[in-house]
């Protein structure tokens, strides 16, 4: 969810010692210098799509996002004006979108504007219903899906907790993704937990490598 932090943070995810794929929002202050930092620092960078989740109005998915509403233009012209607010994208994520992700028409609106971008699309599984990332498979798009959110809790301790419990499905899977947040603890937690993991052989990889 990067974008709207301070460079000094996001920066800091820049320079971790290994790749990552940065998910930006489209249309935040540090949208542009985000995504040139991170492709600068050899990292990948993907559009952080906001989609309309379940429980729309009580929780805002924010500005730009897609709405289960819309019609086939719109959805179209909203998706094609986030990837181009995000230079140097080569995929896209959705931020919330529980209620877009769970109808096959509307998330397939969305899906035929990233195919025609010929990006890649990553489900991030906001919802235990979403049918994102089989549509997706079925539409012929490179794709892949959220395994593990890492910092559903703010605590040091519990983050790494959710990086080890990814990296046993990674080696149970072969691979496997994970979604975190530009937030100071995850950063933390990532630099600590990142020499160890290495340590016991597992790679860390982009998302166009995890889903090849």
């Amino acid at each position: 969810d990067c974008g709207y932090q301070s460079r000094e943070l996001l920066g800091g995810f820049c320079e971790l010692p290994v790749p990552i794929t940065v998910s930006i929002f489209p249309g935040e202050r540090e949208t542009r210098w985000m995504a040139e930092r991170a492709i600068h620092s050899g990292h990948e960078v993907m559009v952080h799509l906001p989609m309309e989740p379940i429980d729309y109005p009580k929780r805002d998915p924010g500005q730009g996002a897609i709405f289960s509403h819309y019609d086939y233009d719109r959805i179209r012209s909203v998706t094609r004006q986030a990837i181009e607010a995000v230079p140097g994208a080569r995929g896209m994520n959705n931020h919330m979108g529980s209620r877009v992700t769970q109808d096959r028409r509307v998330i397939g609106y969305v899906l035929d504007e990233i195919k025609e971008q010929n990006l890649f699309f990553i489900d991030s599984a906001t919802s235990s219903h979403s049918v994102a990332y089989n549509v997706a498979l079925e539409m012929g798009i490179a794709s892949g899906r959220n395994a593990q959110f890492l910092d559903l809790s703010d605590d040091p301790d519990s983050i790494s907790q959710s990086l080890r419990a990814l990296s046993m499905k990674a080696r149970q899977h072969g691979t496997a993704i994970g979604i975190a947040h530009a937030k100071t603890n995850t950063l933390t937690a990532l630099m600590s937990a990142i020499p160890g993991l290495r340590a016991e052989g597992f790679e860390f990889v982009t998302v166009s490598q995890a889903i090849r």
